[in-house]
């Protein structure tokens, strides 16, 4: 038979929602971080909003051709050298 039980229901999505939550900050602390400076990383109470340097530290910024082919130069020079 099935059982209809609101409140056990309610309980039961509250911690699929903890849970949830639980996994999913430090993942948002770390985009919020890659979005700051280092001096606002550091800071006691760390930002919990995207900083300004959002666009600027975008991994898909790497992705144009003239800053891939700067970037393969210069690991070639460091293994090199």
């Amino acid at each position: 038979m099935i059982e209809n039980r609101p409140i056990l229901t309610f309980f039961s999505h509250l911690i699929l929602v903890i849970g949830v939550a639980i996994v999913a900050l430090p993942v948002y602390v770390t985009f919020v971080a890659s979005s700051l400076a280092v001096d606002e990383v550091l800071q006691a109470p760390m930002p919990l909003l995207p900083g300004s340097h959002l666009i600027e530290k975008s991994p898909f910024r790497c992705c144009r051709r003239s800053q891939l082919s700067t970037s393969a130069s210069r690991f070639a020079r460091s293994r090199s050298g």
